[in-house]
């Protein structure tokens, strides 16, 4: 009896946390000044420890989440690469995403999608505002003028990395590799064995490159993650200036100087996935689809992105 009760006092203290952590998000009551920060916070969702040593970490928007691209992922994807999965999650519903279809997961931070309008005082208090506003391409996207949702990729990557560490002190484990990808990529065939990819680069598949790097997927290691998945932390402090050179960089090129500039080689590998197509609207800059067959697998596919 006493057992039963302990334990019904613990879900409902459960409970009572994650009504006063998730509703007043699901209402948009979101306190955007705290303390110095304009930003809200994530709400941090836990799984089980574990001892593996490859960290997988997907942007997945509310709206992308389903169970056909999760068990997609996870065979072709997390399986091979035996990785435990992480995610960012953000929403724009009246209520949180359910990550539960995630499961089983390490961590997955859940928060509300940043406003245009926030994105842009963020950008306009940061010393690179000058430099940002002379930009006509998608780095600072959707903030100044271009279509596209780059600044929330750059969002999703901070949260990833961020979630990633709480889980390592956790576990009291760091990670060796970690896995950065989209929950709308679809996979082909299996991911390339780690053990064929040298740790000390970065790994990005063949494909789309817009004049720098292909940043829809890359493998590296856990040192070099501290590089990759900061863009959002070097926008922010005016410390990416030194990789804007030109006014018409983009997020590819961003990339392939920013990882210049920290002296991180980068190779490639031969594509297994693309980037599923998509329906018009916010999180949609491209709608249009392309069809081709697989060099590999020979399956006729239609996608956004290689």
């Amino acid at each position: 009896f006493f057992r039963y009760c302990s334990l019904l006092s613990m879900r409902l203290v459960s409970f009572f946390v994650m009504f006063l952590v998730v509703v007043p998000l699901c209402r948009g009551s979101v306190g955007l000044d705290v303390g110095s920060s304009l930003l809200p916070s994530a709400t941090t969702l836990l799984g089980s420890k574990s001892s593996k040593t490859v960290a997988v970490c997907v942007t997945a928007p509310a709206a992308r989440i389903t169970p056909e691209r999760v068990q997609n992922l996870r065979r072709f994807l997390l399986e091979p690469l035996d990785a435990d999965l992480f995610a960012h999650s953000g929403f724009t519903s009246e209520c949180a995403p359910n990550v539960s279809v995630l499961q089983p997961y390490a961590a997955v931070s859940v928060e509300p999608q940043l406003s245009i309008s926030l994105l842009a005082t963020l950008l306009r208090r940061s010393p690179g505002a000058a430099r940002y506003r002379e930009l006509t391409d998608n780095v600072v996207a959707p903030a100044f003028r271009s279509r596209y949702g780059t600044l929330w990729a750059y969002r999703s990557m901070s949260e990833c990395l961020r979630v990633i560490k709480a889980f390592e002190a956790l576990r009291g484990q760091r990670y060796l590799r970690v896995v950065w990808s989209r929950i709308d990529a679809h996979w082909l065939a299996p991911h390339p064995p780690l053990e064929a990819l040298a740790v000390e680069r970065v790994w990005v598949p063949v494909g789309d490159d817009f004049r720098g790097i292909n940043e829809r997927h890359a493998v590296m290691s856990r040192n070099t993650s501290e590089v990759f998945l900061t863009r959002w932390e070097s926008l922010l402090s005016g410390e990416a200036v030194a990789s804007l050179c030109v006014r018409f960089t983009n997020s590819e090129l961003f990339l392939k100087i920013h990882l210049a500039r920290h002296d991180v080689p980068v190779s490639r590998f031969p594509a297994v996935a693309v980037l599923d197509c998509c329906d018009p609207g916010q999180l949609c800059a491209v709608p249009s689809c392309l069809s081709g067959r697989h060099p590999v697998t020979g399956q006729v596919v239609r996608f956004k992105y290689r």
